[in-house]
């Protein structure tokens, strides 16, 4: 997949409007993993619809410099 942003296919604002949304957790997952090798991706957004479900993994990765975390970065310690 190519991002669109990157590769300058998109030259413009595409955000026509923003509006506040609410949301509620309705699940907490548990567990660690040392070898999860996730790759960083750059999105500019994410679109969701009504009731799809969209997860957030969180990393204890050290070190990992916020700046030297960028699209490919390899993350493989996931804690929770």
């Amino acid at each position: 997949m190519t991002d669109p942003y990157a590769h300058g296919m998109i030259n413009y604002n595409p955000y026509a409007k923003k509006k506040i949304v609410t949301a509620r957790v309705v699940a907490v997952l548990r567990g660690t993993m040392d070898k999860r090798g996730l790759s960083l991706i750059a999105p500019k957004s994410r679109a969701l619809r009504r009731s799809e479900i969209h997860e957030i993994i969180v990393t204890g990765q050290l070190p990992l410099p916020f700046a030297d975390a960028q699209e490919g970065t390899c993350v493989s310690k996931i804690v929770d």
